[in-house]
């Protein structure tokens, strides 16, 4: 009885390491093109977009893409690299590879803020934590469109220089 007891115990040890399993293949798999609608080259839109408190920029151009780890599809992170040409100064360009983990990532060229946490909401869906020197300076809910031609950017945060809140919507097309 004793070693029927130990038998069941240790197949229990089995099922909880297969039930990790399936969780990790699950993550692993869930970080593809196909899967993060946003990969791809967008464009702004900015007669449908609203920039508060503005001026909105003269252009704006997002490449996201899957940056892909030697250790698996696990460790795989989404990248931005951000091009934008504002009305008083020259093209300047941003970029983060973050996770959708909730994690903190270096974001680099911003000038607001200098890193960046992602966290997935639903397959179209995804909101980032934008923080500069740990402080929270603005929120972000991005959306692919069901039939994957716009992307909308939702941003709240608050003015650095007036400490203004604001919310700035961006729309996006599919180059």
């Amino acid at each position: 009885m004793r070693f029927m007891a130990r038998i069941v115990a240790s197949t229990a040890g089995f099922r909880d390491v297969g039930l990790g399993i399936g969780a990790v293949a699950l993550v692993t798999a869930s970080l593809t093109a196909q899967s993060v609608p946003h990969v791809g080259t967008w464009q702004v839109n900015l007669a449908k977009s609203k920039f508060d408190p503005g001026p909105a920029p003269a252009s704006q151009t997002r490449v996201y893409e899957i940056l892909q780890d030697a250790r698996g599809p696990a460790y795989d992170m989404l990248k931005l690299t951000q091009t934008s040409v504002l009305q008083d100064r020259p093209q300047f360009v941003s970029e983060y590879g973050a996770r959708f983990d909730g994690m903190d990532y270096p974001a680099t060229e911003s000038g607001v803020y200098d890193s960046i946490a992602l966290t997935r909401v639903d397959a179209n869906t995804f909101d980032a934590t934008l923080k500069r020197a740990g402080k929270v300076v603005q929120t972000a809910r991005n959306v692919v469109s069901a039939d994957g031609k716009v992307m909308t950017v939702t941003v709240n945060g608050a003015d650095v220089a007036t400490g203004r809140t604001f919310r700035t919507v961006i729309v996006l097309d599919r180059m």
